[in-house]
């Protein structure tokens, strides 16, 4: 509902308001460019006439005026007592003899500037000055500085004095003023995408005239905040939800309270299609989180691809090519995140913790964490989306951010109703990892695909509004492609839920146990302290970083692509440690602590395993990685590329304690470790990428993960359980097969025609893959008990399972030839596994 009345509070272009008591009669000289836009959108508050005589401003943009028609209309200026606006150019003026004819003055400094520099309002006291947020302006570049202290003052000024724009002294009651910003000029194509670009034009020729009633940018028909209707509207649909979310809870609760005996988690059909792997799914061990990784890696090895052209190339160039929108749109996303952050209290991920302690005991309590969280979620999407609506039709058009109003709007609206991630959740804490996968496949690249689609449908409709509402509504499609694609994915994930013969209330009746809700919150809200350091650390990188190295482009351009590559290193976090922690929860709550060492053992032992590959194929491609993703490639990615991925490579290690951490229930320590992070990274970047650039950038970012690494092993080790790791498989074997695999993808390199290379690239993750894996085992990286737990997992891969049965194949013939196999076996393996099918065995009978 409230899309629709965001919608339907956009103005067009023929639609401006209230008409106007009088109008501004505007005499114009000059191209018919942007200003002149602003001009004839700013009807009927400023209406263009054809005689100077009628006219109550004249305006003149860098026209080419001959000496007698400068003082032709400098004296209508002067005679009529009109205003005059003066937007300097390339040809206007060109020096002090075109001022001198104009205004009757000739002691002038006059110097043209193509340097860029940043605009300040030092002073407050002008309503050029007060109405317009001048710390969003772009840059100015190209621009004239005139200088005459006595009869002008400098309204607003770059960083070092130099006048911008400026106020002619002792005008009344018409005022002339003076812009030296070459507005029109392609050095300053930004300012025509910055949102007070209409209004600016609006302001000057309104003050110029002597108006005393000017409207502020908020009630400016084309401004990019909703006009007075609008607001109340959107604030009266914000108490609809809140209220109407009362109901609903009300109505829910009193259902709950008016029904006997305990509810069912459970229906008495029979599960569809049950077989082999159905049951596997049900058997607590490893292969669990090992088959939700082999599930989709193939795809999202293939995918890493698309989507970090998608995210480098695609948004930024083609979908979101205004680049003031879309880096708003950014810095509002980034704000809105730490907002969630806080109001989610980390009840999601305390849901999946302690649902997957009481799973197999208690499933009725199990399934009370995810009540809660459901509830939590509607009720606190419904809350911010109440403010947020009340705020955008008091506080915010008022505010210095009100540019940002739809964005903001749409952001709170992405929110609610807060749970649609409740079925990923939920297939996470009961450990059906294949489902969560496939939801959270659709999630990262189907909201790609929707946002895609309703950026065209956006613009398609924005055709009819100025180019600025055009740009800004195409990147409110991002918005809703990804709320789109979220929708999605909630009834995709309760189709499948249903079909694990779950039903519909065991997640959405209200809670009546009041100490899951204290507890789920005691741990979450811990939680959300660290999960909260990592937007305001982007925001910091994105606001005050990117400011540090403004004036190197490429040095932050090679950043940002280095570091979405190196984040091919995610597929781990995504696909194995995030679904770890379920697995040691579940060991945790049973005390055995056997199959706890071992899930970490394979923790290490997997993420050395995959990590190593990775970087020996990205290491060895390097520049061909680059190519792929990104079109315009900065001159220094791929020096860089490299030691960034070594960095990277070791990122398992904090995942893997993080989710020891969570399980163990300390999430405050966890926190605790982000945030040290995230202050060391940004810290150390603020301080040393001026000096060292991009090796400073890296060397902080090394730095931070170092600390945090080494001080979360000791923590773990000395506060939750020794991890003993296995020095052959986990290291010895890895590294003899990444060097060899390092070697042959190089040596494919330099054989392989230019043509060839992407194709290279693809064939050396997919198929070095297998060759990598019979080397590990030809290298003594395997002993049987892991083949097993492997070919368990392949069995439950799923769509992967071709790809997957392809590698398990690998690793056996690699075993069969090796005269290394079983010589270095992890000792634990068979009494973990006695303790697994105990959990097993200790669950009811319809489980």
């Amino acid at each position: 509902m409230l899309c629709c009345v965001l919608l339907s509070t956009m103005p067009s272009a023929t639609a401006l308001a209230q008409a106007p008591t009088t109008s501004i009669g505007v005499y114009y000289i000059g191209p018919e460019d942007g200003v002149a836009e602003a001009i004839n959108l700013a009807h009927p508050y400023i209406v263009r006439v054809d005689q100077p005589e009628l006219a109550q401003v004249i305006v003149l943009n860098n026209a080419s005026i001959s000496e007698e028609g400068l003082q032709f209309y400098g004296d209508q200026v002067r005679d009529n007592r009109i205003g005059l606006v003066i937007f300097c150019g390339n040809m206007f003026p060109e020096g002090l003899t075109d001022l001198g004819a104009l205004m009757g003055i000739s002691a002038f400094g006059l110097t043209r500037i193509q340097t860029p520099a940043t605009v300040v309002a030092e002073e407050k006291s002008d309503g050029l000055q007060r109405f317009i947020t001048w710390s969003s302006a772009p840059e100015i570049y190209a621009r004239t500085v005139i200088l005459n202290p006595n009869i002008l003052l400098p309204l607003i000024t770059t960083e070092t004095g130099q006048p911008v724009i400026q106020r002619v002294r002792g005008r009344e009651p018409g005022q002339t003023l003076i812009v030296g910003g070459w507005l029109d000029d392609p050095a300053n194509a930004s300012w025509v995408d910055w949102p007070y670009y209409h209004y600016l034009v609006y302001r000057l020729i309104a003050d110029a005239a002597g108006r005393s009633r000017i409207l502020n940018y908020a009630d400016y028909p084309i401004s990019a905040v909703p006009q007075r209707g609008g607001r109340w509207a959107i604030a009266g649909t914000g108490i609809g939800v809140i209220l109407g979310t009362a109901l609903v809870f009300y109505l829910a609760r009193r259902f709950r309270f008016m029904r006997s005996g305990k509810w069912n988690y459970q229906t008495g059909e029979q599960t569809p299609g049950s077989h082999r792997g159905a049951a596997d799914w049900h058997r607590a061990g490893f292969h669990r989180p090992l088959a939700g990784m082999l599930v989709l890696m193939p795809l999202n090895f293939l995918l890493f691809f698309v989507l970090s052209r998608y995210r480098l190339t695609t948004l930024p160039d083609v979908l979101a090519p205004n680049l003031q929108a879309y880096s708003s749109w950014q810095l509002v996303e980034h704000w809105a995140e730490v907002l969630w952050v806080l109001l989610d209290a980390g009840t999601g991920i305390g849901a999946v913790r302690y649902f997957a302690s009481y799973h197999s005991l208690y499933p009725h309590r199990a399934f009370s964490y995810f009540q809660f969280y459901s509830w939590w979620q509607l009720v606190m999407g419904a809350v911010q989306l109440g403010i947020v609506a009340l705020l955008s039709a008091t506080v915010i058009p008022g505010a210095s951010f009100s540019h940002l109003s739809y964005f903001i709007l749409i952001q709170s609206v992405i929110r609610f109703p807060g749970f649609l991630m409740v079925f990923v959740l939920l297939f996470r804490a009961t450990q059906r990892l294949d489902y969560e996968q496939v939801l959270y496949f659709f999630l990262t690249y189907g909201s790609a695909a929707f946002q895609a689609v309703a950026y065209v449908i956006f613009k398609a409709w924005g055709t009819s509004l100025p180019a600025l509402q055009q740009d800004q509504i195409a990147i409110l499609g991002l918005g809703a492609g990804l709320y789109a694609a979220e929708w999605i994915v909630f009834f995709l994930g309760a189709f499948l839920y249903r079909r694990q013969r779950y039903t519909l209330e065991a997640l959405f009746l209200p809670v009546s146990e009041t100490q899951v809700g204290r507890q789920l919150l005691s741990f979450g809200i811990r939680a959300a302290l660290g999960s909260l350091a990592v937007p305001l650390g982007a925001i910091i990188q994105l606001r005050v970083l990117d400011s540090v190295v403004s004036g190197q482009n490429p040095l932050w351009g090679n950043w940002i692509v280095a570091v979405q590559i190196a984040s091919i290193f995610d597929i781990l976090l995504q696909q194995f440690y995030r679904n770890l922690m379920p697995a040691l929860s579940e060991s945790i709550a049973f005390n055995y602590k056997t199959l706890l060492r071992y899930y970490m053992t394979q923790g290490v032992r997997y993420g050395m395993w995959l990590s190593v590959f990775i970087f020996a194929v990205f290491a060895a491609l390097g520049q061909q990685v680059v190519g792929i993703v990104f079109t315009g490639v900065f001159q220094q990615v791929a020096e860089v590329l490299v030691l960034l991925l070594a960095v990277a490579a070791f990122r398992w290690g904090i995942w893997l304690v993080d989710a020891l951490l969570l399980a163990a229930e300390r999430p405050g320590l966890s926190s605790a470790l982000i945030i040290m992070e995230q202050v060391l990274c940004v810290g150390g970047g603020l301080y040393l990428a001026p000096r060292w650039g991009i090796s400073g950038l890296l060397s902080a970012y090394a730095i931070a993960l170092l600390i945090r690494t080494l001080l979360s092993w000791i923590l773990m080790q000395r506060m939750i359980i020794r991890v003993h790791i296995y020095i052959w498989q986990t290291l010895i074997s890895p590294l003899i097969s990444g060097g060899l695999i390092y070697y042959l993808v190089h040596v494919m390199l330099e054989i392989s025609p230019p043509a060839w290379q992407t194709s290279l690239v693809i064939t050396a993750l997919l198929a070095g893959l297998w060759i990598y894996a019979f080397l590990t085992a030809l290298f003594g990286g395997w002993d049987d008990a892991g083949m097993q737990e492997l070919g368990r997992a392949v069995h439950l891969s799923s769509i992967g399972k071709p790809y997957a049965w392809g590698l398990w194949q690998c690793v056996r013939l690699g075993a069969r030839i090796s005269p290394l196999h079983g010589r270095f076996p992890i000792g634990i393996a068979g009494m973990a596994a006695e303790e697994a099918q105990a959990i097993t065995f200790s669950r009811p009978a319809n489980q």
